[in-house]
């Protein structure tokens, strides 16, 4: 079985069969229509729908969230990466990831970017885990993220919902 000796098959179609991409949700392959292959940050996408990372959504609109890559792309774009919850979901950041459990008081937070990361200091947080599955990152326009399209330089609010049509979590892109 082919699964059992890949981890991942891309399989390119004709265009004009009504999509640009399409992947299984935790699964191995993933399908683009022609020339779509060529879009670094469209094969992100999809294979991270293969590690059951969701849509990005914003204030519930699909695709509506430019800043990374599980949201709306083009085919000019590279340089986007993913959201906090989707870093949390894969197990990345682990080491930077502050979680708080619960929020009685106010706490200051040093809150370094992502795409510094091999820069920061163990008390400097990327990703900020709040109560009821919101996560914070600062969303800096440089290096890995440089081509994010919206709110660049700023601290992002993201909350992790229940997506029933497509049996998924997504990140739903608040403030």
């Amino acid at each position: 079985d082919l699964p059992d000796i890949v981890d991942h098959v891309l399989f390119v179609v004709p265009n004009g069969l009504g999509f640009i991409a399409t992947a299984s949700l935790n699964g191995w392959k993933s399908v683009y229509s022609d020339t779509w292959i060529q879009t670094p940050s469209v094969i992100m996408h999809e294979i991270l729908h293969n590690y059951d990372v969701g849509h990005a959504f914003e204030q519930n609109e699909r695709y509506a969230d430019k800043t990374g890559t599980m949201g709306h792309t083009t085919p000019h774009v590279r340089s986007v990466c993913m959201n906090g919850q989707n870093f949390v979901h894969l197990g990345w950041m682990t080491g930077r990831t502050l979680s708080i459990v619960t929020v009685e008081q106010p706490q200051q937070v040093q809150l370094a970017t992502f795409v510094d990361y091999a820069a920061t200091r163990p008390d400097q947080a990327v990703i900020v885990e709040l109560p009821g599955e919101y996560f914070l990152t600062y969303n800096r326009k440089k290096g890995i993220n440089a081509e994010t399209q919206e709110h660049a330089d700023k601290v992002l609010v993201v909350h992790k919902e229940w997506q029933a049509d497509e049996s998924s979590f997504k990140s739903n892109l608040l403030a």
